[in-house]
């Protein structure tokens, strides 16, 4: 079943979460802010290794430059942001940080390599390993995350599960025509996007991470269209 790892991956955030909510009342705030300015430099390191990975760089720039303008033009940073302050609103719990909470785990459970690659060898070979190895780390920072962000981490689950499902489903019914050397650059691609998104943990510099999101899948079309000018002047 394609959606198996994605369910497993679901149900390791939110079981996480609700162990961190349980520290949460007996942390002090200088090791809860430590705990996530390590997490912050964490997820930067993740970023810059899968930048360095890409095979074709140029694929990656013309990606992220047309993707963050696509992201920018449609506002998706502010409206994942409105969709946190909306949940907030609507269920009253979580305190102020809910949509903090919210709008950073789902960028960083979404964003990574094994959320894509994963996915995708759900759909395409059934085989769900790198979901759950993924799984066991999401859990892990759920744990963390919502210990000093909140309740929020556990909502982070839905996106999580709609966006790594659509993937495996749509990987099973694109089988006969994907190119497996485009991973990298999705990766990479997404690699910018975390590199981003530990700036703002770290509270280095706030960047409107979600405007970046559209980057990740123009490889798709970015990379045969750069393949096929490659073999024309060659």
């Amino acid at each position: 079943m394609p959606l198996t790892g994605t369910f497993v991956n679901f149900a390791a955030i939110i079981i996480g979460g609700a162990v961190g909510l349980l520290f949460r009342k007996g942390l002090p705030q200088k090791y809860m802010n430590a705990v996530l300015y390590v997490i912050g430099l964490v997820v930067f390191a993740l970023g810059v290794k899968y930048v360095l990975a890409s095979q074709q760089v140029l694929v990656v720039i013309i990606s992220v430059i047309i993707g963050t303008l696509i992201g920018t033009a449609l506002h998706l940073d502010e409206r994942l942001r409105s969709l946190g302050d909306f949940l907030q609103s609507h269920i009253r719990i979580g305190g102020d940080r809910f949509s903090e909470a919210f709008t950073t785990a789902t960028l960083l459970y979404c964003i990574g390599a094994m959320a894509i690659t994963g996915a995708i060898a759900g759909g395409l070979q059934n085989d769900h390993s790198i979901i759950y190895l993924k799984a066991v780390m999401d859990g892990v920072t759920a744990v963390f995350f919502a210990s000093t962000l909140g309740v929020g981490v556990l909502f982070s689950a839905v996106p999580v599960l709609i966006y790594q499902g659509s993937i495996a489903l749509g990987a099973a019914q694109l089988a006969p025509v994907l190119n497996m050397a485009i991973i990298p650059e999705i990766s990479a691609a997404g690699g910018i996007a975390l590199m981003a998104l530990g700036l703002g943990l770290t509270e280095i510099k706030k960047l409107n991470v979600a405007d970046i999101l559209p980057s990740i899948f123009l490889p798709l079309l970015i990379y045969p269209l750069i393949e096929a000018l490659t073999g024309l002047f060659s």
